[in-house]
């Protein structure tokens, strides 16, 4: 499982690749305040001028951060609530759970996990959560343990081991992968319990959304809707809609009263209202996905404020950039030395 580096970053570099297109951001960071001084956009496979993502000796005292999304399609997230005294303590209790909740075998996946705090409203009066979240207690009070909610990503190997190589194609070394929707994901709707539905993907054969189920500001289940793009459409979303009910009735997380948000852009809100409103009635609302620019913005906070600690970047190809990124300097040491070496038996032989 790849480990987040604590060493706060001077700048982070962010890389997203979608189907046709790559979108680059950098940011300076200055404590918890990042603001983006370069963006571009260039064909996907585009090589990266190394001047501006590789890393050289002044990252040794102003650390750099390279940052990229994997788009979730091929994702398994398992959401889990785990009694621990401590934080520390959730690596190993998940580690033994792996292979009951993974669907490949643990030797062929990548894999990570985010704590998710609880949410609570300040007042009954259904004001705004509040801005720092605490982890749910255990319902005995005098129990030292706490009940934390955790987000397990899981990913086969071979998809990870291919991203990080197309990313190295193209002249970039990622210190950290994560599921492009992830922060999204944790988020709890306005009144706190409900669905919030995600569409991610969408062509002639089917659309896919995420759906992250939460209960009085406790997440509880994150699952995806997969219906094909025909007449059957809305019959099938009813069913796998129905479905998660009676599993939420059934564990007992389900909400007496569900409120519905569809989150996308315009296309996507265009193509998936219609199916949900004629599944579930009218009551669904939608909201306009953020611009890529300000979601990016948002992890990089989240990073560096340490609020998002998934990293899929497994840790034989972090010790990889490592030894990369030494063996730069010593090339340019060298290389430096030579110069000055020429250069004095130059002026030398002038004298």
């Amino acid at each position: 499982m790849g480990k987040v580096k604590h060493r706060q970053p001077h700048h982070c570099n962010f890389l997203v690749l979608q189907q046709e297109k790559q979108h680059f951001f950098q940011f300076d960071v200055d404590g918890f305040k990042v603001k983006c001084v370069l963006e571009r956009q260039d064909p996907v496979d585009t090589r990266l001028p190394s001047k501006l993502v590789n890393k050289d000796w002044h990252a040794l005292w102003l650390p750099e951060l390279n940052l990229a999304w994997v788009s979730p399609e091929q994702i398994f997230f398992r959401v889990l609530h785990l009694p621990a005294s401590d934080q520390s303590e959730l690596q190993q209790i998940i580690e033994l759970q792996l292979e009951k909740i993974s669907p490949i075998p643990v030797a062929q996946i990548v894999w990570s996990f985010q704590v998710v705090n609880s949410v609570e409203l300040e007042n009954s009066s259904g004001s705004e959560p509040q801005s720092e979240p605490q982890p749910q207690e255990n319902s005995a009070a005098e129990a030292s343990a706490k009940i934390f909610t955790v987000v397990i990503v899981i990913v086969a190997r071979q998809l990870i081991e291919s991203k990080l190589e197309r990313f190295e194609a193209i002249g970039y070394e990622a210190d950290n992968l994560c599921p492009g929707i992830l922060y999204e994901l944790m988020q709890p709707p306005q009144s706190l319990s409900g669905a919030n539905i995600y569409p991610i993907y969408s062509d002639a054969n089917s659309k896919l959304a995420l759906v992250a189920w939460w209960n009085k500001g406790t997440l509880h289940d994150i699952g995806w809707l997969n219906i094909p793009s025909n007449e059957k459409a809305a019959s099938e979303l009813g069913v796998q809609i129905s479905q998660y009910l009676l599993a939420g009735e059934l564990a007992g997380w389900l909400p007496e009263t569900p409120e519905w948000t569809l989150i996308g852009d315009t296309a996507a809100i265009s193509e998936w209202l219609p199916l949900l409103n004629n599944v579930i009635g009218d009551s669904v609302k939608s909201q306009e996905l953020a611009p890529l620019k300000e979601m990016s913005e948002r992890n990089v906070i989240a990073v560096v404020k340490r609020e998002l600690t998934v990293n899929l970047v497994p840790d034989e190809f972090q010790q990889k950039y490592k030894h990369q990124f030494i063996d730069r300097l010593w090339m340019r040491g060298v290389g430096a030395l030579v110069g000055l070496y020429v250069f004095g038996v130059l002026v030398y032989l002038v004298a």
